[in-house]
């Protein structure tokens, strides 16, 4: 008896609240789009070295973006992931032995470490959904107005790229405040401006790392604050057949902290990025350039050769550098897209598509002085103040081997020389040919070059002659040359499937070891997603 009334009451209270949402008065709209992926991977000789094993794992990648909209003018959304580190979300890699309940806290063996997986009743951690964006927008007349964590693209995508493409292993977000100008109903210009919080609190980076210099809301000077304004031409919408079309972009930030004694890092710094991309009947031309002005004592410009400390205080560092990336399609044959390429880009006829792809970004070659005991002749004290490096999005590579490095090899990092997951200090130039069938799929082949900028100093050479490990671009400065093949395709509305394949021939800049010369590097994939 008990049993009926409350499944009455619940059924009563459920019809109540669905003709309260349901009245003129107030409506609230859900809805939502995402992708889960997997892809299967095998990579042999990981950073081209023999002796570090045989890679294979299956990722795994989700997203959940979902709007409450409240009325034609408002929404606010929230942006839901599931794992703490995209690079290392794979198949079988949380597990628990099942009467655990997936709670590690409570899984301990007689010793006090985390049990073992249990080979006959396996069980695993549980998920935990992660929300990394959660922002309210409101459309006025002439303002689009977004408030709260939220996500930030541009052009190639070498600055920022807000990481929402399965397998991404990085997101440009920023807490703040952003209007995105309404000039006119069917426009051809863009404006936004806004003002992003990077820091509220910061801590003295002279000191005991886990204490705040002074409590955050009262101490305006330990704030880290950026201004950006943006503006942009596209005129591919409005004029679709014109035998020209243009999409130029124009981004600029500027980003400030406080002095030292305040908590603050000493930042006054600029940042530009210029995106030009020009669309003729049968060529499409794009570049993206960024540049970067001001001084930081920031100490995370360690990571791109810059120095540590000066007199007893941290090094306030120069930051100026440039760096471009770009690419030009030439279509033989086909129907003419004007709209960004996009690996899952549907078209309405078979295309034949030539490509060059090129990307340059300085580097630092101060990195290698890394002793920070000062006990050798490297001690990090050498590094001169500039850092001069400038390291390109982790979700920008366009290989598949080379600068898509596992955690296997972050040791082979070298400050503002190289890192295995960004093109920093290096160029790279690509050819190669893509073939987008409406029927039978998508394939793309690509052989790539890259080398870097900067190589050892004389003094470091001379240090590490007699040692059985060198830093990477000891014997020289070729990373190497790569062939990649791809084929893609929609399996089904909503699923998408592809394999892939590269090689990498290694140049003698991954050479670590006098008695070991690098290894060819191969890699096979295969890769399934359901967007929703």
């Amino acid at each position: 008896m008990q049993s009926r009334v409350s499944k009455f009451v619940s059924q009563t209270l459920l019809s109540v609240a669905s003709l309260c949402l349901g009245t003129s008065s107030f409506a609230l709209f859900l809805d939502g789009s995402g992708h889960y992926g997997l892809r299967g991977e095998m990579r042999t000789a990981p950073g081209a070295s023999s002796g570090r094993g045989l890679h294979q794992a299956t990722d795994q990648s989700f997203l959940l973006d979902a709007e409450a909209r409240a009325n034609d003018a408002a929404s606010f959304f929230l942006e839901f992931r599931l794992f703490d580190d995209p690079r290392n979300a794979y198949l079988g890699d949380s597990p628990l032995p099942r009467d655990c309940n997936g709670e590690e806290s409570s899984c301990k063996d007689r010793d006090g470490k985390t049990r073992y997986q249990h080979s006959s009743e396996p069980g695993y951690k549980k998920y935990v959904p992660k929300v990394s964006k959660a922002y309210f927008s409101y459309a006025f007349d002439y303002c689009i107005l977004d408030a709260g964590r939220r996500g930030r693209d541009w052009g190639l995508g070498l600055f920022m790229d807000s990481g929402t493409r399965p397998f991404s292993i990085a997101s440009s977000i920023y807490d703040g405040i952003n209007c995105h100008v309404n000039l006119q109903k069917f426009q051809d210009m863009g404006v936004s401006f806004g003002i992003d919080k990077l820091a509220e609190t910061g801590r003295d980076i002279r000191s005991n790392p886990d204490d705040p210099a002074k409590p955050g809301p009262s101490n305006i000077k330990d704030d880290m604050d950026q201004y950006y304004f943006s503006i942009y031409l596209d005129d591919r919408t409005s004029h679709p057949n014109a035998t020209f079309n243009k999409h130029i972009g124009f981004y600029v930030a500027n980003i400030r902290s406080g002095a030292l004694d305040g908590g603050g890092a000493k930042t006054e710094m600029s940042v530009a990025d210029m995106y030009l991309a020009f669309y003729f009947p049968r060529i499409t031309w794009r570049n993206e350039f960024i540049f970067r002005l001001g001084k930081s004592a920031d100490p995370n410009y360690l990571t791109l050769g810059g120095g540590y400390e000066s007199s007893g205080e941290p090094t306030t560092n120069n930051l100026n550098a440039i760096g471009f990336g770009g690419n030009v399609d030439w279509l033989m044959s086909g129907p003419r897209s004007t709209q960004e390429s996009s690996p899952y880009a549907s078209v309405s006829g078979n295309r034949h598509i030539l490509f060059l792809d090129y990307a340059f970004a300085p580097g630092d070659r101060d990195g290698y002085y890394n002793d920070f005991t000062g006990k050798t002749d490297l001690g990090i004290q050498k590094r001169d103040g500039y850092a001069t490096a400038l390291a390109f999005h982790p979700n920008f590579s366009p290989a598949l081997i080379l600068f898509t490095g596992r955690s296997e090899i972050d040791d082979l990092k070298v400050d503002g020389v190289f890192d295995p997951v960004r093109i920093m200090n290096a160029q790279v130039y690509s050819l190669g040919y893509r073939f987008e069938g409406v029927d039978i799929g998508n394939f793309e082949t690509r052989l790539l070059y890259s080398f870097l900028n900067m190589t050892p100093q004389d003094e470091v050479i001379n240090h590490y002659r007699t040692q059985k490990t060198k830093p990477v671009g000891y014997y020289g400065d070729e990373l190497g040359l790569e062939l990649d093949l791809k084929y893609w395709r929609s399996l089904s509305k909503g699923i998408d499937g592809g394999l892939a394949t590269g090689a990498l021939f290694p140049g003698k800049a991954w050479q670590v070891e006098d008695e070991e010369q690098a290894k060819n590097s191969y890699l096979i994939q295969a890769f399934l997603t359901f967007n929703f």
